[in-house]
């Protein structure tokens, strides 16, 4: 999706992406220095902002335990595919004599990039 621009303007967003990238390199360094000075450590910044390694509470299910509450359909209403594992996918599909063309499709998005 290529638009029409001037060659003003595609100069002007050139200039603005080498500032982009020149000020992303510049907060990695800032980053890896904070990193370095907090060496495991945190600090409050204010009543509702902590940075460093910060302890977080998170929920994780157990799955094995689920497995045996729920039947196997019941289950693929809550599971999510792995896109890590889609090559295993093709290959058992394959494996099974069905192409794997016919259970995917390409489609195209538009979104931003930099």
């Amino acid at each position: 999706m290529e638009a029409e621009l001037t060659d003003q303007e595609v100069e002007e967003i050139k200039k603005l992406y080498a500032q982009y990238l020149k000020l992303k390199e510049e907060l990695d360094n800032i980053e890896k220095a904070l990193r370095w000075k907090l060496k495991g450590k945190s600090v409050k910044l204010g009543e509702n902002k902590e940075i460093g390694y910060v302890e977080r509470e998170t929920t994780v299910w157990k799955w094995d335990e689920i497995k045996k509450l729920f039947t196997a359909e019941e289950l693929l209403e809550f599971m999510h595919p792995n896109w890590r594992k889609y090559i295993l996918l093709e290959q058992r599909l394959k494996e099974k004599g069905i192409p794997p063309e016919i259970v995917k499709e390409t489609i195209k998005k538009v979104s931003f990039k930099l």
